[in-house]
């Protein structure tokens, strides 16, 4: 009896551990969600301004003068930060971020010369980046008697590479930061005025996420060590020689480009970093802001391009309900478009909400200065609304040409195609911008099943699953979905049907349907020829 009453003790104690164990699995960690232009500086500063010990950044155009401040203030107070930053966005990099990079390589000198000067003699009796110009991660220790704390890294285009050393990717165009190696922001948006835009004033559609997950953080500092490596030689410390070289020699624009994804991905996405959207001169966003959000994440898992296709298509092709997709560029050609197709196929229920191409069309306005945005957010506004933000700027150089045709109207019309000839439950639409007063979708996000959100800066193109460097996290997270997924009702409700009835009667269904799969590979190459050609 006494060996019975013992067996039915250690089971139940088993039961309420594994119960108890489970419920603190399910609930792993604690997120934070943001949007962009509502609400995601101020998720941004939050991770900034918390860090105790450490910051990696790793970002594709960093042209916000605010958030330059930021992290000086963290440099300033001895807080070992390390920063990559792509040298060769589309366009090339303009001389307001080149200014930016130079306040904070300057941060990173005094605060290095601070901290190393009673190890290190020479001359000066300072340490200055001219001293790492050139220094890779094997340099002797007789050299680098200490570890470096704080330092910016940039990845130069590949015209001012050493030859024979290629960029690794064509754009490292990940936008992430880790916080003393335990709390990491994953993003779809550049710190731009655009993507990171002062409370207030207007900006892009984009999703940030802050994740209390150590394990995910160390990830993602191994990939930044990785990728900031100084020994490949497409990576280099940010210095003068090297400031003066892309002002010089690489042909920078004077005006601040959109921001935008890559040329050699879609035309939608080449244009957007180029021309000013087609709205007012007024900044001022007057809607209410979408509060920032939190909740419980059950897990996250990172994707990375190279590659991100496989990965992408799985997790489409495991939804069973429901898929909303916002995407600043999905071309037919996409790898992923098929997937999309087929989950709709099956019965799942498929959102596509994509980015209008005449938001870029050049009306000749511009963002208000960096000067201005510098001002807090009140002053900001209080300038906008006496109509004295900022002159048109000279035009960036190498602006490309429009292309003709919307890729993203294009994906529409065919998706909405699919729906009426096959009776599959899949739509899409293109945004309206004006009603709720951004600037343009730049996301790359998707809800599935309202229980998985992928937070992302990879775009819907072959080149930024294949070639880039991108970064993205899925989120099992009903909190997540419910946050992300009540915007993404509201901005698809503010959109308008699109009217395809004239499609149809000139070309029937019978017959035309074609899966994106089907589409010949070359014809990739020869639609994006195409394009360049003007054929």
């Amino acid at each position: 009896m006494k060996s019975g009453n013992q067996k039915f003790l250690f089971f139940y104690f088993l039961f309420i551990f594994s119960f108890f164990y489970q419920i603190r699995s399910a609930y792993a960690f604690n997120a934070e969600f943001g949007v962009s232009p509502d609400n995601n500086q101020a998720l941004l500063f939050s991770i900034l301004r918390n860090a105790k010990k450490s910051l990696i950044i790793n970002i594709y155009e960093f042209a916000n003068p605010s958030i330059a401040e930021e992290v000086i203030k963290k440099i300033q107070s001895g807080i070992c930060t390390q920063v990559l930053v792509d040298g060769d966005p589309v366009g090339g990099i303009t001389k307001d971020s080149i200014a930016l990079l130079e306040r904070i390589a300057s941060a990173v000198d005094t605060a290095e010369a601070t901290r190393l000067s009673a190890s290190i003699s020479n001359t000066s009796g300072k340490r200055t980046r001219e001293d790492f110009e050139g220094q890779t991660d094997t340099t002797p220790a007789a050299v680098t008697p200490l570890p470096i704390c704080s330092q910016l890294r940039i990845m130069p285009p590949q015209k001012l590479l050493p030859p024979g050393v290629k960029r690794q990717f064509r754009y490292n165009h990940a936008k992430y930061v880790v916080a003393d190696g335990e709390r990491s922001l994953i993003s779809s948006e550049n710190f731009s005025l655009n993507g990171h835009p002062d409370a207030g004033l207007k900006g892009t559609r984009g999703w940030d996420i802050v994740l209390d997950d150590a394990e995910l953080a160390q990830t993602l500092t191994q990939l930044f060590v990785g990728d900031s490596n100084l020994a490949r030689g497409d990576v280099q410390v940010f210095g003068r020689a090297l400031s003066s070289k892309l002002k010089e020699k690489w042909n920078t624009p004077e005006a601040p480009a959109q921001e935008g994804a890559q040329s050699h991905d879609a035309p939608a996405e080449a244009a957007a970093n180029f021309a000013a959207p087609a709205r007012s001169g007024d900044w001022i966003r007057r809607v209410p802001a979408y509060p920032m959000g939190s909740g419980a994440v059950e897990k996250a898992t990172l994707i990375t391009s190279p590659n991100s296709a496989p990965a992408l298509r799985k997790v489409i092709e495991e939804s069973q309900k429901r898929i909303d997709l916002n995407f600043m560029s999905l071309p037919k050609d996409s790898p992923i478009l098929g997937s999309l197709v087929e989950a709709a196929r099956r019965g799942v229920t498929t959102r596509l909400l994509l980015n209008d191409m005449k938001l870029f069309s050049n009306s000749g306005k511009s963002r208000p200065t960096s000067a201005v945005l510098t001002a807090n957010s009140s002053s900001s506004a209080s300038n906008a609304a006496s109509g004295s933000l900022g002159a048109a700027p000279p035009p960036a150089a190498r602006r490309p040409s429009m292309p003709k045709r919307d890729p993203q109207v294009e994906t529409a019309k065919f998706a909405r195609r699919l729906a009426a000839c096959e009776k599959i439950p899949i739509d899409a639409r293109i945004i309206d911008a004006q009603p709720i007063e951004i600037t343009y979708i730049h996301n790359k996000g998707i809800i599935l099943d309202t229980e998985k959100v992928l937070i992302s800066s990879i775009n819907g193109t072959q080149n930024s699953m294949d070639n880039n460097r991108e970064v993205a996290v899925l989120v099992n997270s009903t909190a997540a979905a419910q946050y992300y997924g009540q915007l993404f009702d509201s901005d698809w409700d503010q959109s308008p049907v699109i009217d395809i009835s004239r499609d149809l009667a000139l070309f029937p269904c019978a017959g035309t349907s074609v899966l994106p799969s089907e589409v010949p590979a070359g014809s990739i190459l020869g639609f994006l020829t195409g394009v360049i050609t003007g054929k």
